[in-house]
């Protein structure tokens, strides 16, 4: 598969998947899906085999400022193969899920808005534009929006709501920061408007908008209200999705914008990991004090986040160092734990989905035997868990120790001791499940039906994942120095 064709095929193929879902009688809509999923899949695996340096791809001949450009490089490749990875295995998971039930009607609406998301999660990695960049996240807002409404109840329509409002408020502020930054500016591709003065007030006042909005639609401390609900009542598959790709979507946009267009604003960058760190601390004890098993996921995907937040303080200090190895560092940690947290929390609520099909209950206490009952989901468990602490062998643990590392190396030492203390209080929550898990079974935590065998083995994919992750380090790293904001001498 060519580069050309296999750009093409990661932006368009998810959308003829919404068509076809739409259209395509029940009997053929299955074999469809997989179909779908297994080119877009190969698209995204050719693309990351062919790059070898940043580029450009000019849509329909109409370069930029006119036109809009799509820009290819390692963080937008490395966002592509995350969402290839837990799609891939959403979709599987998806399958046993709605096939078991009794209804075909959240099937048939979850395939249309699957592939939406999907799709404009890939545009939204590629494009170059801010403004594309926010007709992407309405797309993946609405999309995911609906797909919390098919757990059809009263509470997964008030979630749904809050999630929908909320992100609509946050959608205003960074239209309105992109309105004043094209004015200023005169384009709206962030790789023309590199670096941003940073005593620029009118530059300041658009980006502080842009921010603001991007972690209301990111769910950062104290910005997280609308996650809980909605993450802890969707239907597992959707949790998966929303957890470990929809709340990155803003990420990546911030990561642009503060490191690559950004990059000089010290004392904004710390406001950020500050909040990160509340957002690690609280998000944590909210989740070991949980009695509901999705609900305390939900509370550690706001735990998790935070780590996500530290990487302003550390990188814009990276960005003013000599040393390119620790700066290159620094990136790569960054970027790898935005990865393996994908992974590890898809891997929790795909389990999470598991034990609730098997005892139609997601109470703590339900999980008592679970090791007995359903091994498979506990050694998942147990695999994302060790991925959250950042326990070795998983991605989590290569992620924590360049994060650590660098905030040591740089002289953060606040931030230091918050990814240390974050860990312990991970393994608080995660212990916790492993410790109902491995007690003796009851007779009203037996399993009361049957799990289809392909929702274990997506699970079983994804935690094979973060093994893989936390083994095969290099192959990622090699695709992030594609076009890194801080290369390495003799990098290409």
């Amino acid at each position: 598969m060519t580069r050309d064709l296999a750009l093409t095929s990661v932006l368009l193929v998810p959308f003829l998947g919404v068509i076809g879902t739409l259209l395509l009688p029940e009997r053929l809509r299955r074999p469809f899906s997989f179909l779908v999923t297994t080119l877009v899949l190969a698209a995204v695996g050719a693309l990351a085999v062919s790059l070898r340096d940043a580029f450009r791809y000019e849509i329909s001949g109409w370069g930029a400022p006119l036109g809009i450009d799509l820009h290819v490089d390692g963080l937008a490749v490395a966002m592509l193969l995350l969402t290839g990875t837990v799609a891939g295995a959403v979709s599987a998971y998806a399958d046993g899920h709605y096939r078991d039930g009794s209804s075909q009607k959240p099937a048939a609406g979850f395939w249309p808005l699957f592939f939406g998301l999907w799709g404009s999660l890939n545009a939204l990695f590629l494009v170059s534009d801010l403004f594309t960049m926010y007709v992407c996240l309405e797309l993946m807002t609405f999309s995911s929006v609906a797909l919390i409404t098919l757990a059809k109840d009263a509470q997964a329509l008030r979630a749904a709501l809050t999630y929908l409002m909320t992100a609509l408020t946050g959608s205003l502020a960074y239209l309105l920061g992109v309105a004043i930054l094209y004015g200023e500016m005169g384009t709206l591709d962030w790789t023309l408007m590199s670096p941003v003065p940073g005593d620029d007030p009118v530059a300041w006042m658009a980006l502080s908008l842009m921010t603001a909005g991007l972690i209301m639609k990111g769910a950062l401390y104290p910005l997280h209200f609308w996650l809980p609900g909605a993450h802890a009542i969707a239907p597992a598959p959707v949790s998966a999705l929303l957890s470990a790709l929809v709340v990155k979507a803003p990420f990546f946009i911030l990561l642009r914008l503060w490191v690559q267009v950004w990059t000089d604003a010290p004392y904004a960058s710390h406001v950020l990991g500050a909040l990160g760190a509340g957002a690690i601390i609280w998000g944590s004890f909210q989740a070991i004090i949980q009695e509901r098993v999705k609900l305390m996921v939900a509370y550690s995907t706001v735990a998790q986040l935070g780590y996500l937040f530290l990487a302003f303080p550390i990188l814009e200090t990276a960005a003013r160092t000599a040393d390119q190895a620790a700066r290159q560092d620094a990136w790569e940690g960054v970027i790898y734990f935005a990865l393996s947290h994908g992974v590890a929390k898809a891997s929790m609520f795909l389990v999470t989905g598991l034990v609730v099909q098997a005892t139609k209950t997601d109470d703590l206490r339900s999980l008592r035997g679970a090791a007995a009952h359903v091994p498979a989901a506990v050694l998942v468990w147990g695999l994302a868990g060790i991925s959250l602490i950042g326990l070795p062998p998983s991605g989590g643990f290569i992620a924590k120790w360049q994060l650590l590392t660098s905030a040591i190396r740089f002289g953060l030492w606040p931030y230091a001791a918050v990814i240390l203390f974050g860990g312990l209080l991970a393994s608080g929550y995660v212990f916790r499940v492993l410790w109902y898990a491995f007690l003796a079974p009851d007779g009203s935590s037996a399993p009361k039906a049957r799990v289809p065998a392909v929702m274990v083995l997506a699970a079983l994919f994804l935690g094979t994942v973060i093994v893989l992750m936390g083994i095969r380090t290099a192959d990622v790293f090699a695709v992030l120095k594609a076009g890194s904001p801080f290369p390495t001498v003799g990098a290409p």
